[in-house]
């Protein structure tokens, strides 16, 4: 007589199903993590690219950056941060004359070099020409030059931050630059715009600077920027991000994250170019 071969007990399943458990909760954060580094690498080059074709438009008009206040019909460059650097980037060029209709306006898609793949509004909204890398209005808007104007450093001023393309039904747009913004929620892609003499402001937060002692402060206090908020949570005077820190890129084309903690003060005064704060904040 033949013996039956045992079967699979009950305690057995449970305990292949018990170390096939622990091995997928030791391996998913570690799938996660690297899924995470990997979008902030992403975020990072793309933040460096926009500072090379910064630089190369400065280079090429005599140090002069391009100004984020151009007027209605003042076609230089598009009038635009960003559309006065896209040639300068890749696939800007046939951007620009594949998709041109108008002298302003493109029709299509969101450049991909002007959003992030961490940012999860651009999909959630799914409008044209959203940009997760508005440019810093007190850089752009003051007609600097690359690097005579920041006495601070450049290393101590930021060009592009983080920020969501969409806040709280507000659109940040690297097609809208106009001397009075169009309405509410369809903006430039620049952040702390305010606090520029002749020119109007979106009601962004911005630094305000003082000589006596030399530092900066918010306009609103106790704001900086958002890390991960919700869309419906989001600030849109200050920037957002959705990792741990706030990716910036700097003027002298490195990309530093901003921790949370940091305090108003040094914030801000990396916002501006020329405020004399002489802050340590690395």
């Amino acid at each position: 007589m033949k013996r039956k071969r045992p079967g699979i007990t009950l305690i057995e399943i449970l305990i292949v199903i018990s170390i096939m458990a622990l091995l997928i909760s030791l391996i998913l954060p570690a799938i996660l993590n690297a899924r995470n580094l990997s979008v902030q690498l992403q975020s990072k080059n793309k933040l460096f690219a926009l500072f090379l074709a910064t630089e190369q438009y400065s280079s090429i008009h005599n140090g002069q950056l391009p100004t984020s206040v151009h007027r209605v019909g003042d076609k230089a460059d598009h009038g635009s941060v960003h559309f006065s650097i896209i040639k300068y980037l890749e696939g800007g060029k046939e951007y620009c004359d594949h998709l041109m209709v108008f002298d302003f306006f493109p029709r299509g898609y969101s450049f991909p070099a002007f959003v992030s793949p961490a940012d999860f509004t651009v999909p959630l909204v799914n409008f044209p020409f959203m940009c997760s890398y508005p440019a810093n209005a007190q850089v752009f808007g003051r007609e600097a030059r690359l690097p005579s104007s920041f006495r601070d450093g450049t290393s101590n001023t930021i060009l592009f931050s983080e920020h969501y393309a969409a806040c709280n039904h507000n659109k940040f747009l690297y097609s809208v630059n106009i001397y009075e913004p169009l309405n509410e929620i369809d903006r430039r892609a620049t952040f702390a715009d305010g606090g520029i003499p002749g020119y109007p402001t979106y009601g962004d937060v911005y630094p305000v600077p003082s000589s006596s002692p030399p530092g900066t402060k918010p306009s609103v206090p106790g704001k900086t920027f958002q890390v991960r908020p919700s869309f419906s949570d989001c600030d849109p005077s200050i920037p957002q991000t959705t990792h741990a820190g706030l990716l910036c890129g700097f003027a002298d084309g490195g990309v530093r994250t901003l921790n949370k903690g940091i305090s108003e003060n040094v914030f801000w005064s990396l916002v501006t170019m020329a405020g004399g704060e002489g802050v340590s904040w690395d």
